[in-house]
């Protein structure tokens, strides 16, 4: 009932936004939008209803609809319009557009059913009691296959990193140093070593197939396993979890990846990612009830993150049942680069906990405070995870799946309206007269729906967020430890790069490659934010030039007075045509990233990637890291002759190694 309260919310927003624009006076928008949604009800549930209940074909509404006139005149939501409305100079359009088209969808279902609406929720509320009381019977049963229902946890306090973590990236510097050294053709040392990390971006689908492609190009020069570490975020999380979980090269990858972003459903002019099979979907629905027996929050995020697994992880049978905590095993050898996934924890003012998400832990340096991976989301009091009494003992809750992490780490759609106004704001290619003009519009509808709805802090609403247990709650060192309940978004609503993990002094990285493929190409509007969070937090950040930054592929910057502070290889999404491999390529000539992400298939909210589009996108990020191959490696000589200004690091021209990477003196072996 709450997710239809904030639906019904988002929806007098946008209807008054649109209305506004051509009304004058709040009483005159307010009876027009009434009158012309209650109207074009009858109309538009039906419309709605063939949509939902279609054989997943896609429907095209009646556009001449029998009600009186409104904003719109047809209710078909085309998602290509949608995706360019949504850029940063057009949200105001966005608005619009979403006001047209859900307007007599919702409202006028949700005004007229209001009392049945209350009346079910306390039904609701009374069922809950009385199904609560078969919980010690029926959770021994849901929770069999837990394999952490008897393992007690806590928090473990402080910024310090893991020792598992530790461990794994000694062994990881074990593979990664005699890289450097194959890469670069020189003789280092053992001792001698550059820690690299890669960061990779938001962006949805355009985001995940960028990602595939950048790592595919490292692998292709010998780079991919120089690096230590590599943190995502929204959609390059959805690139970089599978192809840990799978547990297969990068290359492979790719190839499996192509057939997954083609099969979606057409749903009122929509591409959508298809609902479960019929066996997945009992799998899902096991997982919910498992999460209502052990009293944990239940949102939109569950749902769409078993779509996402659903669709990531076919065919394995087990996609709803895949979890974090399952890549310890995977990355225990140090042969794979250790992952790290990101989302935020919303405050006061546009502020935000870092939360960041490995195979072992799960916690915020901001908050000083970690849990294991498999204990997030219990019930906690003080720093302890508490247990339920069942017929069998004590037991805790499940891990919660992979899926649904990917849910929350892409759940951009929880955006409230405070959030689109600071991105406006912060956006170079929004005047401030339109900034001004919507902030004021926001300032009307906040009066309007808190005088007629009773709705406070409207700005601050959002659609279903994810929400967990707060593993801090009570502890007397944490700044959220009043809060029962932890809601966590897209970290891309704080800005789209996710170097915060990579910049902690813990992980002391020299050099962090970043992988941005955010919507703002020629703009470097994330980067700004990313570098503006390290000088707010005191980390380190080198100077950055944003005429370079803007226009070119890739962009080196360095301190060049302090070697601590990490070289930023700043990689964003532009087609660079001198480089041969894009030069000598003709499918590159008409492509435009730009003019693609704006008006074409590369759109955020676009699910859908014909072969030839998901190759050209790849292939691109590909070319622009293998083709600048050369200044990459004068890039690390230069880092390893700043950090060892005393060493002489010859070219290699015949090195041995054994098997554990260290070179072999061949003048001493007996020939």
């Amino acid at each position: 009932m709450k997710f239809l309260r904030y639906l019904f919310i988002i929806v007098v927003i946008i209807g008054l936004i649109k209305i506004t624009q051509n009304q004058a006076g709040i009483a005159s928008a307010w009876n027009y939008f009434k009158a012309s949604a209650i109207k074009a009800g009858q109309n538009a549930i039906q419309q709605a209803a063939s949509s939902v209940f279609s054989k997943y074909t896609t429907v095209t509404p009646n556009p001449k609809p029998t009600v009186a006139k409104t904003a719109s005149s047809s209710y078909s939501l085309n998602p290509r319009d949608l995706s360019n409305a949504l850029t940063r100079s057009g949200i105001s359009s966005a608005i619009n557009y979403g006001a047209d088209y859900l307007r007599p969808y919702v409202v006028s279902y949700a005004v007229p059913y209001a009392a049945q609406f209350k009346a079910a929720q306390v039904a609701w509320d009374t069922a809950h009691v009385f199904a609560h009381q078969l919980d010690p019977f029926l959770i021994p049963k849901f929770n069999e296959d837990n394999l952490f229902k008897k393992a007690a946890s806590s928090v473990r306090v402080g910024t310090n990193l893991p020792a598992e973590e530790e461990l794994i990236i000694e062994r990881r510097i074990g593979y990664t140093q005699p890289a450097i050294a194959n890469f670069l053709e020189l003789n280092l040392p053992k001792e001698h070593n550059i820690r690299i990390g890669f960061c990779g971006s938001g962006g949805g689908y355009r985001a995940m197939l960028s990602t595939v492609g950048f790592l595919v190009g490292a692998q292709r020069i010998g780079l991919l396993d120089t690096a230590l570490y590599m943190s995502a975020l929204s959609g390059s999380t959805w690139a970089l979890a599978p192809w840990i979980s799978m547990n297969i090269p990068i290359n492979k990858y790719k190839t499996q990846l192509i057939t997954k972003t083609q099969g979606t459903i057409g749903i009122a002019g929509t591409e959508l990612l298809p609902p479960p099979s019929s066996s997945q979907l009992a799998k899902f629905l096991f997982n919910l009830e498992t999460k209502y027996l052990f009293h944990a929050p239940i949102t939109s995020v569950d749902l769409w993150g078993a779509m996402i697994a659903n669709k990531l992880f076919e065919p394995a049978e087990n996609r709803q049942d895949i979890y974090i905590s399952n890549q310890r095993n995977i990355i225990a050898d140090g042969k794979h680069l250790f992952p790290i996934y990101t989302a935020v924890n919303p405050g006061d003012n546009l502020t935000y906990h870092w939360f960041e998400f490995t195979p072992f832990e799960v916690g915020s340096t901001s908050i000083a405070a970690f849990t294991p991976t498999w204990a997030f989301g219990r019930k906690s009091l003080n720093g302890k995870a508490l247990s339920y009494d069942t017929v069998v003992g004590d037991q805790y809750a499940p891990e919660q799946t992979l899926g649904y992490y990917l849910g929350i780490f892409g759940s951009a759609f929880t955006v409230n309206l405070d959030e689109i106004l600071g991105m406006m704001k912060q956006a170079e290619d929004v005047k401030d007269q339109d900034y001004q003009s919507m902030e004021l519009k926001v300032s009307v509808i906040e009066e309007v729906v808190k005088t007629v709805a009773g709705i406070k802090d409207l700005k601050k609403s959002r659609i279903s967020p994810a929400k967990l247990f707060n593993y801090t709650y009570g502890l007397e060192s944490s700044p959220i430890k009043a809060e029962k309940q932890l809601t966590l978004v897209d970290a891309g609503l704080a800005f789209n790069l996710p170097t915060p993990p990579l910049l902690r002094p813990e992980r002391a990285l020299d050099v962090i490659f970043i992988f941005d493929s955010s919507s703002d190409i020629g703009m470097a509007g994330e980067l700004k934010k990313a570098e503006k969070y390290a000088l707010d937090n005191n980390l380190p950040f080198p100077p950055i030039d944003y005429n370079q930054a803007k226009t070119k592929a890739i962009s080196i910057f360095r301190d060049s007075t302090n070697p601590k502070v990490p070289t930023i290889i700043y990689m964003p999404l532009i087609k660079d045509d001198s480089l041969p491999g894009i030069k000598n390529d003709h499918r590159f000539a008409s492509f435009d990233p730009k003019k693609c992400v704006e008006k074409d298939y590369c759109g955020t909210f676009n699910f859908k990637y014909e072969p030839d589009e998901f190759e050209l996108l790849t292939l691109l990020t590909e070319t622009n890291i293998a083709d600048n191959e050369e200044l990459i490696k004068k890039t690390f000589k230069d880092i390893l002759a700043a950090k060892y200004p005393n060493s002489n690091h010859s070219p290699e021209e015949q090195i041995f190694r054994d098997k554990e990477g260290n070179i072999i003196d061949i003048d001493s072996l007996d020939l």
